[in-house]
């Protein structure tokens, strides 16, 4: 990882604004943790909003964001309609109808591979 990587990591630990989803991505891209391992998908809003941060302050992680589907399947459907939340975000409407939409794709994923069905 390159020093500039580091220190916008950095600027957005600084910020606290750190839940289980985007501390997920921040592992899954840079196998560095602000607090454990996790695999969580983004739950609710807040959550989405704190993965959107880390993804709009950390160069490294925007530009990998597939590497948090290939180390956590769980998280492929999420990446994949990644453009469609942030769309759904903004605008305030559908959101959560869309996320709850992926979920049981998300856990499917994750259980295929827990199996080792990738």
């Amino acid at each position: 990882m390159k020093y500039k990587d580091l220190e916008q990591i950095f600027e957005w630990t600084s910020k606290g604004n750190i839940g289980v989803s985007s501390n997920t991505m921040l592992f899954a891209i840079t196998g560095k943790s602000v607090y454990g391992k996790s695999r969580d998908i983004p739950g609710d809003w807040a959550d989405f909003n704190r993965c959107m941060e880390l993804v709009n302050t950390v160069e490294i992680v925007k530009s990998n964001l597939q590497k948090v589907a290939e180390v956590y399947p769980k998280w492929k459907p999420i990446i994949r309609e990644w453009d469609v939340l942030v769309k759904l975000w903004e605008k305030g409407d559908g959101f959560y109808e869309f996320l709850d939409s992926l979920r049981d794709e998300c856990y499917k994923c994750d259980e295929y591979a827990i199996k080792g069905k990738k």
